[in-house]
């Protein structure tokens, strides 16, 4: 969970490279079952799948485009994981 936090701090973008080296010294320091970073990413995505919502798009009175998740839906919405 706090891979994910990390890499997906808004203003703090990691690059690949970077989050790659962060994998290896997590593995390097004796951690166990640190993912790969194929197997994180598939991880990410599967579970933007299962949990993610779908932003929509909104126009505010000055024109800007912003968009913006459900908030019905996002507190609404329960995710378990469950090993596949």
């Amino acid at each position: 969970m706090m891979l994910d936090i990390v890499d997906n701090l808004p203003r703090l973008r990691m690059s690949s490279n970077l989050f790659r080296m962060v994998l290896w010294v997590l593995k390097e320091s004796g951690l166990s079952n640190v993912p790969s970073y194929e197997a994180f990413r598939k991880l990410q995505t599967d579970l933007r799948k299962r949990c993610g919502s779908e932003p929509t798009e909104h126009k505010s009175s000055l024109g800007n485009i912003f968009y913006m998740n459900s908030i019905k839906e996002t507190t609404a919405q329960v995710c378990y994981l469950q090993p596949s």
